[in-house]
């Protein structure tokens, strides 16, 4: 497999992708893959990048700023492209995301594998990897990872939900032109070279347990907490007063949910009416831990030591990173510092408003896989 990565941040679409397939040319492309920015025109971009292209599966999204290799960057396009004899890819779209039922999901990872010329009891988790794009404002993502880690449990699945600056109206995915909204894509990528896979986030668990008595789970929201209004209760375990359930104190202290000895975030977005807003779904009756900060650049770097125990220098780094921890980098001014840690092999991604690993739906988190 051959990999070539690229970026542009000429604000004129067509220019932008000129730049950017200079940059991915190779010979037997198979899949293109792009974030862009959303003050491009999706239209243009999608037909731009299809008429350089027209022989590939090119997938693209709109991105909360975008990752690669001058930075963590606000405006601009990302892509790579993917090509060589023993790569193949399939893809299938996933159509009115907000109404999604299994056997939409299902029937997605059916398609793939026959692309693939298998079946999904058939697939490798040794050379399959599968890649979720969700729109991130159909708040669909915990239905629809789910089913397809049903559909086929052995394999790896990451992803990113499809973001904007937190308008929620400029999100969108691309596949070979055409423009999708309330959707969602599967990438079932089929590699004879080692990947590995990885999802890491910074914070550290408290001695604060709880039950989540009541919850919408349409609104992402959380209405009692131990049986108590669940602003008052969380408030409580934080030792604040309600008053003080200030948004840049919420985000700090999110819920893990314990797997396995393994913690995944469950952000908390606001405190409104009593209420908390989350950035997932959450079922009543789930016991979560509320979590603390921790040192989010020595976490980092021991993610890539992680990394590059398997690989010394990957071909790709591909990085879906929570727009959320991203805010958080900003605001505290090490977000050069957090790319520097990353920046150590070509790397491609997006801020995203949430992050697929495994079956899960999670927040807060980088996420990824290297090749």
């Amino acid at each position: 497999m051959n990999i070539c990565v690229g970026h542009s941040f000429n604000l004129n679409a067509e220019s932008a992708v000129d730049e950017l397939a200079e940059s991915l040319h190779q010979d037997n492309i198979k899949l293109a893959l792009f974030f862009a920015s959303p003050e491009y025109s999706p239209e243009e971009i999608s037909f731009a990048f299809r008429k350089k292209f027209p022989q590939s599966d090119v997938v693209g999204c709109s991105a909360a700023g975008v990752i690669c290799s001058q930075g963590f960057v606000k405006n601009g396009i990302v892509g790579a492209s993917f090509a060589g004899a023993d790569f193949r890819c399939a893809v299938s779209v996933i159509e009115n995301a907000n109404t999604f039922n299994t056997g939409a999901g299902i029937e997605a990872v059916i398609n793939c594998g026959k692309s693939l010329d298998t079946s999904p009891e058939k697939l490798s988790s040794h050379k399959h990897l599968a890649i979720t794009l969700i729109d991130g404002a159909s708040q669909a993502e915990e239905t629809i990872i789910s089913t397809l880690a049903l559909a086929a449990p052995q394999i790896k699945i990451i992803g990113g939900s499809v973001s904007d600056f937190r308008q929620f109206s400029q999100t969108y995915i691309s596949h070979n032109g055409a423009i999708y909204r309330n959707a969602a894509v599967l990438l079932l990528l089929e590699l004879n070279e080692q990947f590995t896979v990885f999802s890491q986030h910074h914070f550290i668990p408290t001695d604060n347990e709880v039950v989540i008595s009541k919850s919408s789970l349409n609104q992402r929201s959380i209405r009692e907490i131990d049986g108590l209004p669940a602003a008052e209760r969380y408030a409580q375990l934080l030792n604040v007063e309600l008053a003080q359930l200030t948004n840049d104190l919420v985000i700090q202290h999110p819920f893990g949910y314990k797997i396995d000895d393994k913690y995944y975030i469950r952000s908390v977005i606001s405190a409104e009416d009593g209420h908390l807003r989350t950035a997932s779904a959450i079922n009543d009756g789930t016991v979560l831990t509320i979590m603390k900060p921790g040192d989010i650049i020595g976490n980092t770097r021991e993610m890539v030591e992680q990394i590059r125990k398997n690989f010394a220098s990957p071909h790709l780094l591909l990085l879906f990173n929570c727009l959320g921890r991203y805010e958080e980098t900003e605001a505290k001014g090490i977000t050069k510092d957090i790319h520097s840690i990353v920046n150590f092999c070509p790397l491609i991604g997006f801020n995203t408003y949430g992050e697929q690993f495994a079956s899960l739906h999670i927040n807060h988190s980088i996420t990824g896989a290297a090749f």
